[in-house]
């Protein structure tokens, strides 16, 4: 018998002689084909090889038989508002600056309205212009775009940065158990993804499928091996979800480093700062919101724990504006209970900083959509993190809990820190009890503004 993998969708079609693939594949769509043989008499075959479908009811030539793969194989044929986007988005993120194709939907747009709906759905951290080079009045046909931003790149960062990283943090990591040989889902996905970027290489990833670089040595496949050097460091196979998406959050906060400098010298109207891009995240140790947040992403669906960057705005009580804001959402089951959850994470907020140290904290690991209830979102699609569960609220310290909002778990952490006097803590505290109970009998080495109401502190 057989197995016949449609993209990366596995359907066992028992024995036969052939197959009519028109059973598998819907009109107008492509598809990557793959056969693996099935019998009690081995154990494992080797897959067919790929052999790509296209049941589209034109066959165009240059558009129908060129593919590419953003989350299901496409044509250049484009029929759907979605294919389109697909393609637009695809270009953008592996650098594509020219796109070819055939648009055959949609009578009331032309492709000048299309394509500017298109790049105005793009998220992040852009200033994009396109140009329609063939045909821009036009409804259906043929249709050329030259997608281009409008400011270069900004250097690679030849600066370090001022803050240090405090070194008493308590950082999660795994047993180091994994070797330098191991083996990452990725590397063993059905598909493959062309990749031109680390924004591609995120892409590919978060679509479950093998990242196929298409320059030797680029930037993009650099940070792949460095983001493997890192999982084996941190994490184990044994370790659970939540314990991985811990380690990830704690070795980023720790590793990176805000960049000030970049932001400052290289400011948006004139430059796409490399500080944006996983690249100056793991390879310079310096990034800003995005960079933190791609990382965040790369590194946990590396684990296939599926997680998004979010990109929207963050209000400013200092300046009373909003500004440009990336954080992530991950879907997790944080208890092993076997039902997983919407939560948000930002790695960026929890690197916190006073007098030129960084410290780790997780205020915002883990937690509800209400806790940060000012922040927007771009886009209306995004998953809601609807639990009211917080980090503080579940995770225990041997048997403690690190909310202290209660003489009672004053007294608890107290008699726990006497019986351990080497251990250093960190928890949230209401304020009122830091001045009356905390202060006389523990040395606090770090204190951070939580919110009007609580602290959240470091014991030494």
């Amino acid at each position: 018998s057989y197995i016949l993998y449609l993209d990366d969708k596995a359907q066992e079609i028992g024995k036969v002689e052939s197959i009519d693939l028109t059973d598998f594949v819907e009109t107008n769509k492509t598809r990557q084909i793959l056969l693996k043989a099935v019998s009690p008499y081995f154990n494992n075959s080797d897959l067919s090889n790929k052999v790509i479908y296209n049941r589209a009811e034109k066959n165009l030539n240059n558009y129908t038989n060129r593919y590419f793969y953003y989350g299901e194989t496409y044509d250049y044929y484009i029929t759907s508002e979605k294919e389109f986007f697909d393609l637009v988005e695809y270009s953008y993120l592996n650098k594509i600056s020219n796109i070819t194709a055939y648009i055959d939907y949609d009578d009331t747009r032309t492709f000048e309205g299309k394509t500017s709906a298109a790049i105005g759905r793009l998220t992040g951290t852009r200033n994009l212009t396109s140009m329609i080079t063939k045909n821009p009045d036009a409804y259906r046909g043929e249709i050329e775009i030259e997608i281009q931003s409008e400011v270069p790149l900004s250097p690679i960062p030849d600066y370090g940065t001022d803050y240090v990283q405090y070194d008493g943090d308590m950082v999660y990591v795994g047993n180091h158990t994994r070797t330098a040989d191991h083996i990452f889902a990725s590397d063993n996905y059905i598909v493959s993804q062309d990749v031109y970027s680390t924004d591609g290489l995120l892409s590919a990833i978060q679509h479950r499928a093998k990242p196929n670089f298409v320059e030797a040595n680029s930037i993009a496949e650099q940070v792949y091996n460095k983001a493997k050097e890192i999982l084996i460091e941190i994490c184990d196979d044994d370790m659970t979800d939540y314990q991985k998406a811990l380690a990830i959050h704690d070795y980023l906060v720790t590793h990176i480093s805000y960049d000030y400098y970049g932001l400052t010298h290289y400011k948006i109207d004139s430059y796409l700062g490399y500080f944006h891009f996983i690249e100056s995240a793991l390879l310079y140790d310096l990034a800003v919101c995005d960079g933190y947040a791609k990382s965040f992403a790369l590194l946990c669906n590396m684990e296939e724990i599926d997680c998004i960057v979010i990109d929207g705005k963050i209000y400013d009580e200092q300046t009373n504006k909003y500004s440009g804001h990336a954080w992530n959402k991950i879907y997790i089951d944080v208890d092993n209970s076997g039902a997983k959850k919407w939560y948000a994470v930002d790695c960026t907020h929890d690197d916190a900083g006073t007098d030129n140290v960084e410290h780790l904290i997780h205020e915002y690991f883990m937690i509800p959509d209400s806790y940060i209830a000012t922040r927007t979102e771009d886009l209306d699609d995004y998953p809601k993190a609807v639990t009211e569960e917080k980090f503080y609220s579940f995770y225990k310290f041997n048997g403690l809990s690190l909310m202290i909002d209660s003489q009672e778990k004053v007294i608890a952490l107290k008699n726990y820190l006497l019986l351990h006097p080497t251990e250093k803590i960190e928890f949230i505290i209401q304020k009122d009890l830091v001045t009356y109970y905390i202060r006389p009998n523990l040395k606090l080495i770090y204190q951070y503004e939580h919110n009007q109401d609580y602290y959240v502190c470091y014991t030494q």
